[in-house]
Parts: structure tokens; C-alpha cells; sequence
């Protein structure tokens, strides 16, 4: 089974799946079901998936300034709306673009992700700051039709083109090698790390400061999940 996923190079499938196999076996074996767990032949037998890494921006300065370039975006509001709730939430670009409405409840600021969404076909919860829900209370009002946060401009019944949001950065001027949708991920979590005093200036994301280090970083609320 696991041999037939790798053959059509769903290598971190595989894996994935291996790992449910061990755990059901570990049980197994546990409650006196099974002997011996055969799957830990299996552990070096598959082929690693080779971890791809899309470009992102983490330097404080070049981040702001991308900010910026966000806020005077002169393309679909919308774009513009989905490029700023990335940076404050960090999700996948493709769970974004998906979201739909039924899964976002603003009274209890949550955005409930279904586990068939997710990379770890896990159920998943993100909270949403005050930043978020201001610009999904903008978005409601531009799109009162069809089950999509970010539909299609074609119709009301598909998500935004996959290509929508990297698009937009490269009329901004920032090239594939330089920041993708999916870099949000990996420049939020810089941004506590790296920022220095005053040089963040990302308008969208509530801020304290750090009593250690005297510099603004993201409030706990602004904070995700950021597995699965």
C-alpha cells in the first residue's frame, strides 16, 4: 500500500501515512492484539520528500516596506484584503483562498478550518484578532453572495485563482525569488525574533512590548497555530 503511494511520488503522503500504521500497531501491540509492530522495518524504507522552500521576507525593514506596498495595493480590494489577513494569520494561501464563510464565526473570533483543508488532515482553529475580524467585516460587505470568502471574478461558486496572490506581489514589484503567498508563514515567524525597536511597521498587526528586550513583537492575540 504504502509502495503504491510512493510510486505516484506522494512521498509525504506516504510518510504520513507510515506514521498512522506505526501508531495503530503501537496500540495493537499495546493491548495485546498484536506481538510485534512489522512497520518498524519501514522506518529508513521510504523515500523523503524533498522540503521545498518558498521565498520569504524576514528582514524588519523590507517587511514594513512590503506592508506598505499591501496597503497602497491598487488591484482587487479583495486581493489586497486576503494579502493582509496571510500576513496576520499565517495559513496556507490555499486554505485561505478555500475559506468559505460557514467556517468563520466573528462573535466568537474564531476561523474553524476542517481537517480535509488541512496539510495534516487535522481539524484546526485560528483565532482571530481585532486586525482580522475589521477586514472580514470589510470583506463581508463587498461580497454579500455565494459561500466564498475570495470567489472567483468569473463566478460566485470557485475560489480565486491560485496564482491571484503571487500575481499581485509581482506587479508590486517582488519577484518570485524574493516573497511568495505561502513566505508569510516563515516571515511571522521571524517577526518576534528579528525585529528590531521602531522598525516593524506592519499597521495591521496589534503590538506589545517585550519587557526582555524592550522591542515591539506580535501580540499573543495576533499569534496563530502554525502547525498542521
Amino acid at each position: 500500500m504504502l509502495r503504491k503511494v510512493e510510486a505516484k511520488g506522494n512521498y509525504e503522503t506516504a510518510h504520513r501515512l507510515r506514521a498512522s500504521i506505526v501508531s495503530i500497531f503501537r496500540c495493537s501491540v499495546a493491548s495485546g492484539i498484536a506481538e510485534t509492530n512489522p512497520t518498524n522495518a519501514l522506518r529508513d524504507a521510504l523515500i523523503r520528500p524533498t522540503r521545498v522552500h518558498r521565498a520569504a521576507i524576514i528582514e524588519p525593514k523590507a517587511l514594513g516596506r512590503l506592508m506598505v506596498e499591501i496597503d497602497g495595493f491598487e488591484g482587487q480590494a479583495t486581493t489586497r484584503i486576503a494579502l493582509k489577513l496571510l500576513a496576520i494569520l499565517a495559513q496556507r494561501p490555499g486554505e485561505l483562498r478555500n475559506a468559505m464563510w460557514e467556517e468563520f464565526d466573528l462573535a466568537e473570533r474564531v476561523w474553524s478550518i476542517p481537517a480535509a483543508k488541512k496539510k495534516m488532515r487535522r481539524d484546526h482553529n485560528v483565532h482571530l484578532p481585532d486586525p482580522a475580524i475589521t477586514l472580514l467585516e470589510q470583506l463581508r460587505a463587498m461580497n454579500n453572495k455565494g459561500d466564498y470568502l475570495f470567489p472567483s471574478l468569473r463566478t460566485w461558486t470557485r475560489p480565486m485563482s491560485e496564482n491571484t496572490l503571487n500575481a499581485a506581489l509581482r506587479r508590486m514589484g517582488y519577484s518570485g525569488d524574493e516573497m511568495t503567498a505561502h513566505g508569510f508563514r516563515a516571515s511571522f515567524r521571524h517577526w518576534p525574533m528579528k525585529a528590531d525597536c521602531g522598525t516593524l511597521m506592519l499597521s495591521n498587526v496589534p503590538w506589545r512590548t517585550s519587557r526582555k528586550t524592550k522591542c515591539a513583537a506580535p501580540m499573543r492575540g495576533a499569534n496563530i497555530e502554525m502547525s498542521g
